[in-house]
């Protein structure tokens, strides 16, 4: 993604209202695994994480931070799981 984007952000946060408005109470979302890197990486990995993968969907990680705090701050039972690639 070359522009800003709130796809995640505002889609779930659509998703976490409707939820609270009916009483649901358990949600699994789905992430990256590049949001953060992981010191238990390789180093080569966390290289190319920071400086190649981050940058080139910037965007997109920005968004999926958002959502992701959102998240965490909400009432529900919640689970983020952040496959690789």
């Amino acid at each position: 993604m070359d522009k800003p984007t709130t796809l995640y952000s505002a889609g779930n946060a659509n998703l976490l209202a409707a939820m609270k408005k009916m009483g649901a109470g358990r949600a699994f979302f789905i992430s990256a695994c590049a949001i953060e890197i992981s010191p238990v990486q390789p180093f080569f990995i966390r290289l190319a994480t920071k400086y190649i993968v981050q940058k080139l969907f910037a965007h997109g990680y920005a968004d999926q931070r958002i959502m992701e705090k959102l998240i965490k701050e909400s009432d529900i039972n919640w689970t983020i799981m952040r496959p690789p690639g």
